[in-house]
C-alpha cells in the first residue's frame, strides 16, 4: 500500500517534503542557538586575562666552547620572510587574524578584559542570528507551500 501511494502521482509528496525540511531546519537552528549560548556562558565564566607586561627580550643563544656558533636565521624566502614562517595576514586574509577576532567581530579590543560583557554580547549575537535564520527559513517554507497551492487551485 505504501508503495502504491509513493508511485501514484495523485498523492503529492512536495508539501510533506517541505514540512519535513522545515522541521529539520528548525532543529539545526535550535542546535546552533544552544551551542552559541553555551559558548557565551563559557566566555562569561572565564577569568579575566592578566594584564600584559613588558618582558625583557630573550638573550640570543650562545655557543659553548668548542662548538660552532648557531645559525643566525633561516634563509629568507619571498619578501625577506622565512619559507615556513608565519604569513603576514594568516590563512584567511587581513580581517581574520589574531585572538581579537575569535569572539564578536571587530569588538575584540573593547571586550578583551571584560569576559562577562564579551559573553553577553556573544549570546545576544547568537540569538539574533538564530532569529534571522528562523525568519528566512519560515519565509522560504511559506513561499514553497504557496507555490504548491497555486498548482492545486488551477488543476
Amino acid at each position: 500500500m505504501a508503495w502504491s501511494n509513493l508511485l501514484n502521482l495523485n498523492n503529492p509528496i512536495a508539501a510533506r517534503l517541505i514540512r519535513c525540511l522545515y522541521t529539520m531546519a528548525l532543529v539545526l537552528i535550535a542546535i546552533i542557538a544552544i551551542v552559541g549560548v553555551a559558548r557565551g556562558v563559557i566566555i562569561m565564566t572565564r577569568p579575566a586575562p592578566a594584564p600584559i607586561t613588558a618582558a625583557a627580550p630573550p638573550s640570543p643563544p650562545t655557543a659553548l666552547p668548542g662548538q660552532p656558533a648557531p645559525p643566525a636565521a633561516m634563509p629568507g624566502g619571498r619578501m625577506g620572510r622565512p619559507f615556513f614562517g608565519p604569513r603576514r595576514f594568516g590563512p584567511r586574509g587581513p580581517l581574520m587574524r589574531g585572538p581579537m577576532m575569535r569572539g564578536p567581530m571587530m569588538m575584540g579590543p573593547m571586550l578583551r578584559g571584560q569576559p562577562v560583557l564579551a559573553g553577553a554580547v556573544q549570546i545576544v549575537l547568537v540569538l539574533l542570528r538564530a532569529l534571522v535564520m528562523l525568519l528566512v527559513v519560515r519565509i522560504l517554507a511559506e513561499m514553497g507551500l504557496a507555490v504548491l497551492s497555486l498548482g492545486e487551485r488551477r488543476g
